[in-house]
């Protein structure tokens, strides 16, 4: 994919984002008590690059040959709705599969973690997703390389206590998801993090910037806005 310094990515907007606080922790018990008796979700429509389709379609007959496997076809109508089926189905699920469509990203990814169903990733890209709001996918989400032959069986040998870790860990996160409604500002929701590592690289830039002005050396800003700055006018003949 395209690398850029000034390209950030965020994440969608999720459907907690007109909640209040009282709300939002109404969900986070709702998503952590809930009885979730299938295995695994999976919910999508047909569309993306030609490797993403060949994931999609074999993770559909995977799912839809075994009984604790729920998989939702969604309708790609532009003017059809599918956040009640997509959440209806996630919130049976302790394990959403979310393969790449027409990018890495997708919105069913924010989908699952506000709805407390652990993300099952199969591309290196979708690890590199809204590093502001997501710090560590491991943390909150399987990864597999390549689509194994039979993904449920995988998904049941992962422990309980490692499941409800990483659903701890998620329902812990529910602000990093949350564009909060305008006049309601919230510390700690999406548009918090990502408005404070904004202002991080405009400090940091503006740093390079008057340090290069003055000529005491040369400066570069990698993508996570870290500076390395090296001096260069006492060994110019070395």
């Amino acid at each position: 994919p395209p690398v850029a310094e000034n390209l950030h990515s965020i994440p969608y907007p999720s459907i907690l984002s007109s909640l209040n606080d009282s709300e939002v922790e109404a969900w986070r018990n709702m998503i952590l008590q809930t009885h979730r008796p299938l295995v695994a979700t999976a919910a999508w429509g047909f569309h993306g690059l030609d490797s993403a389709m060949s994931d999609r379609d074999t993770l559909r007959q995977q799912c839809q040959s075994n009984p604790e496997c729920l998989f939702e076809e969604l309708d790609m109508d532009f003017f059809t709705e599918n956040t009640n089926t997509v959440v209806s189905a996630m919130l049976q699920a302790k394990f959403c599969l979310e393969p790449a469509g027409d990018s890495p990203s997708r919105k069913g990814m924010i989908d699952a973690l506000t709805s407390g169903c652990i993300p099952v990733l199969f591309n290196i890209y979708q690890t590199k997703c809204w590093p502001w709001h997501v710090q560590d996918w491991s943390e909150v989400s399987l990864q597999f390389d390549n689509v194994p032959p039979d993904i449920i069986s995988v998904l049941e040998q992962i422990p309980e206590a490692e499941i409800q870790r990483m659903q701890q860990k998620i329902a812990s996160m529910l602000e990093n998801f949350i564009f909060s409604m305008p006049g309601y500002p919230r510390d700690g929701d999406a548009l918090d993090i990502t408005l404070r590592h904004l202002q991080k690289i405009a400090v940091t830039q503006e740093k390079i910037t008057q340090q290069t002005e003055a000529g005491t050396g040369i400066a570069k800003t990698t993508v996570d806005g870290k500076q390395n700055i090296g001096k260069v006018n006492d060994h110019l003949t070395d």
